[in-house]
C-alpha cells in the first residue's frame, strides 16, 4: 500500500468515505432503528440495545480506524493503486463494514 497521501488528500478522501457511509446507512435503516452520527471526523452507529460501531478518521496515521464490539481495534490505510481503504489483514473496508454491521445490527448496507 502507497503512503504518499498527502493530508489534503486524505482529508478529501476521508470525508468522502465517512459521509457516504453516513449516507448509505440512512438509506437502509428504513425502521429508524439505528442512530448514526457524523460530526468531526466520526462517525457513531448505534442502536437501543446498547451496541456502539466507531468509524473515524486517524489524521497523523492517515488511516480510517474502526472500533467494532467484534472485531475490536482494526486500521485502515488507503491503497492509491486500487483505489480502496485496506486493512492490514487485507480487508477492503466497504466489505468489511458490510459484513460487520449485518451482524451486529442486522441491517445490510
Amino acid at each position: 500500500m502507497s503512503n504518499s497521501l498527502c493530508i489534503s488528500d486524505f482529508q478529501s478522501l476521508s470525508y468522502n468515505l465517512l459521509n457516504t457511509l453516513t449516507e448509505m446507512i440512512d438509506k437502509v435503516d428504513i425502521d429508524g432503528v439505528l442512530e448514526c452520527e457524523n460530526y468531526d471526523g466520526v462517525v457513531k452507529i448505534s442502536d437501543s440495545q446498547g451496541n456502539v460501531y466507531v468509524i473515524n478518521k486517524h489524521e497523523p496515521s492517515m488511516q480510517i480506524w474502526i472500533a467494532s464490539p467484534i472485531s475490536g481495534s482494526v486500521r485502515f490505510s488507503y491503497d492509491e493503486s486500487s483505489n480502496t481503504w485496506i486493512s492490514d489483514k487485507n480487508d477492503e473496508l466497504f466489505d468489511f463494514l458490510r459484513s460487520e454491521i449485518r451482524i451486529l445490527f442486522d441491517i445490510v448496507i
